[in-house]
């Protein structure tokens, strides 16, 4: 249930908007957080990599529904993010032996091949937002994702604890914006519906650290049964 006093005081623009479910989390937070470009030593400790289950997207419908998105927000956005477009399954933490090792990402890919998972769907969902980045969020209607999550976690849990949201990050916010004002334009977009995405192949990813927008590396794929 919606917090009543998150409305208060607020323009009829701004409470209008409130009730667009989609939006309720974002707007809550008032204002986006501005991307900073710099190398966060603090956090990988001068660990090169950081590695993440994910789905790479290489249907062209996709790939032109996720650069129109882009152009549509190019306003919010900071530039210079290089990552292809993908779909985080669980990002598993900093390569290293004392983090997440070799031996515990052997372990997940046994499990993953043990399972002989078959192909699956995915669709496009409405455009949201994080605080920090917009997103198009992606729509799993048989759970397949869910199930490829836990049997990661089998072996190790996660990096991030909060909760699981499948979703194709745009880029980052480049300044702080009134996030109504953010809100306003992400209505303004409809994602028209398109064909589903055929997941053919998981992938096991690595972007290095000092590279906050940088590109990511496949280090192994696993190939799904047809």
């Amino acid at each position: 249930m919606r917090d009543d006093s998150l409305g208060r005081g607020l323009s009829p623009t701004r409470k209008k908007l409130d009730g667009l479910l989609t939006y309720q989390a974002f707007l809550a937070t008032i204002h986006t957080i501005a991307f900073c470009d710099q190398d966060s030593v603090e956090w990988h400790g001068g660990i090169e990599e950081y590695g993440f289950w994910g789905i790479g997207i290489d249907d062209p419908v996709w790939i032109t529904a996720f650069e129109s998105a882009r152009v549509h927000l190019s306003p919010f956005l900071y530039p210079g993010y290089q990552r292809a477009p993908h779909i985080t399954i669980v990002p598993c933490g900093l390569l290293d032996s004392s983090h997440f090792s070799e031996t515990r990402r052997q372990r997940q890919l046994a499990s993953l091949t043990e399972a002989r998972m078959e192909t699956f769907s995915l669709h496009v969902g409405p455009l949201d937002s994080f605080s920090s980045t917009p997103y198009i969020s992606v729509i799993d209607p048989t759970g397949a994702l869910d199930i490829i999550r836990e049997l990661l976690q089998q072996t190790i849990r996660e990096d991030n604890l909060g909760k699981y949201v499948p979703y194709l990050t745009l880029r980052h916010y480049r300044d702080t914006f009134e996030t109504v004002v953010v809100a306003d334009h992400l209505k303004k977009i409809t994602m028209n519906p398109t064909k589903p995405l055929v997941v053919k192949e998981l992938l096991f990813c690595a972007y290095k650290t000092k590279e906050s927008q940088g590109p990511f590396e496949i280090l192994e794929r696993v190939k799904l049964s047809d």
